[in-house]
């Protein structure tokens, strides 16, 4: 599995004595499981509205806590129903013969003509 995020976030100062903090989280993971499975996501938080006071730096990175715990809560939630439902019905299913299917394009033409020519 190979993955990689990008947080960013911005805090503006829209009043005398106020903040507003809004951001986004780019998320790309690429597994492999017999096959390319890859998921993109970017999620916007914001704006929240935090008050200039002593505890404006705690507040912020609170915000922002909230906000990504948010995020890895959904995706350990989607991650752990994965396996018996999204990525189940994704896989290949064996045919009957128990041989794998030739899934190059090329040679099934070929053999559809060489079989049109031969009627």
């Amino acid at each position: 599995v190979a993955s990689s995020r990008n947080s960013t976030f911005l805090l503006k100062l829209v009043g005398n004595d106020t903040y507003a903090l809004q951001g986004s989280v780019v998320l790309h993971s690429h597994a492999f499981e017999h096959g390319n499975i890859q998921l993109n996501s970017k999620q916007n938080y914001g704006p929240a509205k935090i008050k200039v006071d002593g505890n404006t730096v705690d507040k912020v990175v609170q915000q922002i806590d909230e906000w990504e715990s948010s995020l890895l809560s959904n995706l350990r939630e989607m991650y752990g129903g994965m396996g018996d439902g999204m990525l189940k019905s994704m896989r290949r299913i064996m045919p009957i013969t128990r041989t794998r299917m030739d899934w190059n394009v090329q040679t099934h033409r070929v053999v559809k003509t060489l079989n049109d020519t031969a009627k």
